[in-house]
């Protein structure tokens, strides 16, 4: 008969059973996870020595281990052509004092089939970060002419233009007509405005460039104004740029990308003009942004490479004797003065092609 200590006795036989079991399925499960991490990083490391293989066929090593380039993918963008900075070109341009219409110092440069890309309005979150993706997919610099208000809203999207390589330049503070040309004072501090909201971002000085909203033509409202503006911009060492070439983004009834194409090429320049290309990039210019792959693939079928507004490669002896024709015409009869102005006030007064919103 069994006594109560043979009962106790089988009772601790059982839990050291059961203490035994839960530590046999501890291992168990232990061992499993350790088996599987091991296994995840042996994945991970194959994984990764994949990739570096990858990477090893696409720039190859020759026998003196030096690398060796291979042509990209033809299933890849174009990439232009890149050319040396052209910025010593900016410092034999004509001063701002002398003549400070950028497009018509463009246009007598010393090169042909200079691209100039400009986009007015921005910067924003939408299409200004759309328009900086192709660029750089295209290896395509360009020139941004952004509102001081919107910079300090997304200051980041404007740095990021700055930091790969595009100029940013003025387009008031407000974008607001009435606002900015109401005074020379007003129009005055929105020059200095927006041009610290551009240091700010960029933490230089940059390039002395404004585009007038509207452009600068003496047509439309506020054309008096704009004339006089000039002359200030002139006095605070400032260039200018209006345009020779669009895509029709601001011209009418709301186009496609299709539309913009088909307007670009039938309001081109002659062949071998240096263009500079009126485009935008403000929230509604969806369209824009579609269309400028097509743009930019048809500029390089045509020959053109792509500069900055800053990029302009402009003899010093063409500057010297520019001025020294201007001081020539300077001391000229009065009949010839007079000839002359009436040039330039035909000039000014034409009315402009296309439009700046």
């Amino acid at each position: 008969m069994a006594t109560m200590n043979d009962f106790q006795q089988k009772q601790r036989e059982r839990q050291r059973k059961q203490r035994a079991r839960a530590q046999r399925n501890r291992r168990i499960l232990i061992g499993a996870v350790l088996l599987i991490a091991v296994v995840v990083i042996i994945m991970i490391i194959a994984s990764c020595s994949g990739r570096k293989k990858n990477d090893q066929n696409l720039v190859p090593q020759n026998a003196n281990n030096e690398l060796v380039t291979t042509e990209a993918p033809s299933t890849e963008a174009p990439v232009a052509e890149t050319t040396k900075n052209e910025t010593d070109g900016v410092k034999n341009i004509p001063s701002p004092d002398e003549e400070n219409d950028l497009v018509e110092i463009i246009e007598t440069a010393d090169a042909e089939n200079y691209a100039y890309l400009t986009f007015d309005d921005g910067p924003n979150t939408k299409i200004t970060p759309q328009i900086l993706d192709i660029l750089r997919r295209y290896n395509v610099k360009a020139t941004f002419f952004q509102v001081g208000s919107y910079i300090r809203q997304n200051s980041d999207i404007a740095r990021r233009t700055y930091e790969e390589g595009h100029l940013i330049a003025s387009h008031s503070d407000s974008h607001d007509y009435d606002k900015l040309y109401a005074t020379r004072d007003s129009f005055t501090k929105e020059i200095n405005d927006s041009y610290d909201a551009i240091c700010d971002v960029t933490g230089e000085e940059p390039f002395k460039l404004f585009r007038f909203p509207g452009g600068s033509y003496n047509a439309g409202d506020h054309a008096s104004e704009k004339q006089e503006y000039k002359k200030v911009l002139q006095d605070m060492g400032f260039y200018y740029a209006d345009w020779n070439s669009l895509n029709g983004d601001a011209e009418g009834r709301t186009k496609d990308a299709d539309g913009l194409i088909e307007f670009f090429k039938d309001n081109q320049p002659k062949k071998g003009t240096n263009l500079v290309v009126l485009m935008h990039d403000a929230m509604a210019k969806q369209a824009t942004a579609d269309a400028l792959p097509r743009l930019i693939e048809y500029l390089m079928d045509e020959g053109y490479t792509f500069h900055r507004m800053d990029e302009i490669p402009y003899s010093a002896s063409k500057s010297s004797s520019s001025s020294s024709s201007r001081s020539s015409d300077s001391s000229s009869s009065s009949s010839s003065s007079s000839s002359s102005s009436s040039k330039s006030t035909a000039k000014q007064s034409s009315t402009p092609s296309g439009s700046d919103d």
